[in-house]
């Protein structure tokens, strides 16, 4: 991949912003524990150090056809989003969250080529210091369940004890979804720069870190990582294909699939699957219909909490052991539709999935061709698991969450600055 330099300060000179993302870098981890929305501030600062970095160092920009495709799918979703306020129900807050992940993409870019630029001690440090934030989190967790979440009541001014919280460990499914994502990174720094057995430890300890939470959705978002992972590392075409044609499809036809899914039904005595996957099901068919309502253009970025009929609830009937019935209700549409593809049909429309499709596709590309089996196992790993909580869990569009994201493939990014792969 070329460069061109605007500047020729050696790496050195930017020691303190380095030292500044590297600890921002293994801060998530331990901080993740008891305050996953402070992802969005640590990132930030990472963000800025990585700003000062380039402007006193000089900036090398990408000149491949994958980081012009990236870059150029990128902004065409950005802009639409932005564009979607003028027709949206929400049009202000369309908005606000476009501003906001316009500047969150705009910070991951500053980190990855500044951290790339700063060289292999920039990668080294960052992996040193996720070793740190690993082992005090390691610490931390049980601290958390042994004293019912001490850490998270302190921090939310929560003084009620644990055994009020309707699902026990939920609080940690925040941190779970941050250990995995930080499993492509820290593998990555600490593979790249001569340190394969740290590497590989630090993987399985993020690894066996998020099953302390509730949700068994880091457990499958880590799994389709490694498989994704591998079979970058060793088939980089096969992944190519299969990969790029995934996303591809689930970014253009997702309506298509979950119209054809099993629909919803209203009493426990007649579903085939758990309450939670009886609860998806209803979000993603209410989705599916209003999506068919807007098809071309959509309600507006991040409109799908106001989506009309959104808040109404559904009455339920649970037959309990004793020969009682009690009801409880489930929720249209509880904020977004837990699924990435899906929120941006029903809020970007056809236009904006095939924006998504387009960025998706350059991502896949530039793994694929990425330099050194380490590199892409780690990428195609991120990317998959990205994919994977987006899918299910939390909306892309969550502050937290996308810089959370953001910054694990910035820091796979930059790992172009190691040794033997391409500045």
């Amino acid at each position: 991949m070329g460069a061109t330099e605007t500047a020729s300060k050696a790496p050195g000179s930017v020691r303190v912003e380095s030292l500044i993302v590297a600890a921002a870098a293994g801060l998530m981890l331990p901080v993740s524990i008891f305050s996953p929305k402070a992802m969005a501030p640590i990132f930030i600062v990472a963000s800025l150090a990585a700003l000062v970095g380039i402007l006193r160092r000089g900036l090398s920009w990408p000149e491949s056809l994958t980081a012009r495709l990236l870059g150029a799918g990128t902004a065409a979703f950005l802009l639409w989003s932005a564009l979607s306020a003028l027709w949206s129900i929400t049009p202000e807050r369309s908005l606000e969250i476009s501003l906001s992940n316009t500047g969150t993409v705009t910070g991951a870019i500053l980190i990855c080529l500044f951290t790339a630029g700063a060289g292999p001690l920039a990668i080294r440090r960052i992996g040193t210091a996720a070793l740190a934030g690993i082992a005090i989190a390691a610490i931390l967790i049980p601290v958390e369940l042994s004293t019912t979440a001490a850490l998270n009541r302190l921090a939310h001014g929560n003084r009620l004890p644990i055994e009020q919280v309707s699902i026990f460990r939920n609080y940690l499914n925040g941190s779970s979804a941050v250990f995995v994502m930080m499993i492509w990174p820290v593998t990555a720094a600490l593979g790249l720069t001569g340190r394969p057995k740290l590497a590989a430890g630090a993987g399985v300890a993020l690894f066996v870190l998020s099953f302390s939470a509730a949700a068994s959705v880091a457990a499958l978002a880590a799994l389709a990582g490694a498989g994704a992972g591998i079979i970058a590392a060793f088939r980089p075409r096969l992944y190519h294909l299969l990969f790029g044609a995934g996303v591809v499809v689930a970014a253009l036809l997702m309506p298509l699939v979950t119209d054809i899914l099993p629909k919803p039904v209203t009493s426990t005595t007649e579903m085939k699957v758990d309450p939670s996957t009886n609860h998806r099901l209803r979000i993603w068919n209410f989705a599916t219909e209003r999506i068919a309502e807007r098809p071309l253009l959509g309600w507006g970025l991040d409109s799908s909490r106001a989506i009309p009929g959104g808040a109404d609830l559904v009455p339920m009937l649970h037959l309990r052991e004793d020969g009682r019935q009690v009801t409880y209700s489930e929720q249209n549409l509880p904020l977004h539709p837990h699924n990435i593809f899906l929120q941006v049909w029903l809020e970007l429309g056809a236009v904006g999935a095939l924006f998504a499709a387009a960025a998706l596709l350059a991502v896949v590309r530039e793994v694929a061709r990425t330099e050194g089996a380490v590199l892409r196992f780690s990428s195609a790993g991120a990317l998959a698991a990205a994919i994977a909580f987006s899918g299910l869990s939390y909306s892309p569009w969550q502050s937290w969450w996308l810089c959370t994201m953001m910054f694990a493939l910035a820091l796979l990014g930059a790992g172009r600055g190691a040794p033997g792969h391409r500045p």
